[in-house]
């Protein structure tokens, strides 16, 4: 079963100038919502505990101008009722005690009128009906009975009344109190905010913008590494026209389909757009057929048997018929394809008669890896071809040179079961 290989493009670097925009942005708006959150939480908080503050002051002064009007109300029927039945005469203190009464009932008035409760003021109203007929019956004489049961009616509103009253200010204390604890927690957060969020904040948008003038500087480099990449792509694309133009003249009809396929196939690994079809194969049969094709002058043995190797016949048939191009180029005369046998791998041996490569162009293609648009030569070219489809299908490709002769041996992994025998093809 075969496997797809591609070799994809290279990936396109994201936009950091967006992200670095992205990320200021996300901070600065979250740092500005927590200030605003913070702010608005801590004025509406402090209205609400003025309010409260305010309010619960008034009950307080209800409270106490209804425990007045009580009390000096009590003092004069008490002095009152002294005088009848003692024949005494208290009226300075009974005086007082009205005078008292009196300023105590409006302050009390005034007060429910600011709470601006309508219970509250039902039974404040109450409690001053009964307190005018107190006052009424402490200035004019009464008897001893009427004053009993005013003094009783009185009693009973005024209960009524401060228990309302203070029902009112418990539920005031505990709202100050929560609006108290809620402010000493929107200060906290508004303090940290202010004194760690922000400058941390600022500290980090100063940093993102300074690097600003550092991706602009990569941007530009990296314009002028793709200008440089297409100037090499448009100078290998020369070289094969060139070299393409060159068989044309010569009337080969098989040198320029090869050639015409090695441009296009140079062209696809250029722009990351060539595809592997990797396939468990009988190496003897797959490097056979190669040698029948490329021509009588190349000869062919193998000592692999029934091999299983992973090949990508395409890939395989190009690189060789390059290797060997290469060596006709450089006039050999002879040429040779062996097959190995090795541990784990199988090796394919194109040796020829040509002169060696000078160590300057092995070391360039072969030590240094260089890339197909930066080969110089056709020659150079030709042989960055061969190792780079050898290695896109999981192969390995070294040479070695000798005073009478040349070798290049690829490596090719052996597949993990061997396939049924196949007739052995030798040329």
């Amino acid at each position: 079963m075969s496997r797809k290989v591609h070799v994809k493009p290279t990936d396109i670097k994201n936009n950091q100038s967006l992200r670095t925009a992205v990320i200021v942005s996300l901070i600065a708006g979250l740092t500005l919502i927590l200030l605003s959150t913070a702010v608005f939480s801590l004025a509406a908080t402090t209205r609400s505990l003025s309010t409260d503050a305010e309010r619960l002051h008034t009950t307080d002064e209800a409270l106490r101008a209804a425990t007045t009007a009580r009390a000096q109300l009590a003092l004069g029927l008490h002095a009152t009722r002294v005088d009848s039945r003692v024949g005494s005469d208290s009226s300075s203190a009974v005086s007082g005690s009205v005078a008292e009464a009196t300023l105590a009932m409006e302050g009390f008035s005034q007060s429910i009128a600011l709470l601006e409760d309508q219970e509250l003021s039902d039974g404040a109203e109450t409690f001053l009906s009964f307190a005018e007929a107190g006052l009424d019956s402490i200035r004019v004489a009464t008897s001893e009975g009427d004053r009993e049961r005013i003094d009783a009616d009185l009693d009973v509103s005024f209960s009524a009344t401060i228990d309302q009253l203070a029902g009112e200010r418990d539920r005031l204390l505990t709202s100050v109190a929560d609006a108290d604890r809620r402010m000493g927690t929107l200060g906290n957060l508004a303090s940290f905010v202010v004194a760690f969020l922000l400058p941390t904040s600022a500290i980090f948008i100063y940093r993102q913008l300074a690097r600003r003038p550092r991706r602009q500087v990569e941007l530009e480099h990296e314009l002028q590494m793709q200008r440089r990449i297409d100037k090499e792509r448009s100078e290998s694309l020369r070289l094969g026209l060139e070299y393409l133009d060159q068989q044309i003249e010569s009337g080969d009809t098989g040198a320029i389909l090869a050639e015409a396929e090695r441009m296009s196939t140079i062209n696809a690994l250029v722009h990351g757009q060539h595809t592997y079809d990797v396939a468990r194969l009988s190496l003897n049969e797959t490097v056979g057929t190669i040698a029948q094709s490329i021509g009588d002058s190349i000869t062919w043995e193998s000592s692999t048997g029934d091999l299983a190797a992973l090949v990508d016949p395409a890939a395989l048939r190009i690189a060789v018929s390059t290797l060997v191009d290469s060596a006709r180029g450089r006039g050999a005369s002879r040429l040779h394809l062996s097959g190995l046998d090795a541990p784990a791998s199988a090796k394919v041996e194109v040796l020829s008669d040509a002169p060696s490569l000078s160590p300057l162009e092995a070391r360039g293609v072969f030590l240094e890896a260089t890339e197909l648009t930066a080969a110089s030569t056709q020659q150079q070219r030709q042989l960055v071809l061969a190792r780079t489809l050898l290695e896109g299908m999981g192969a390995r490709i070294a040479y070695h040179p000798s005073e009478t002769h040349e070798k290049f041996e690829i490596t090719i992994p052996r597949a993990a079961r061997s396939v049924a025998p196949t007739p052995r093809v030798a040329q």
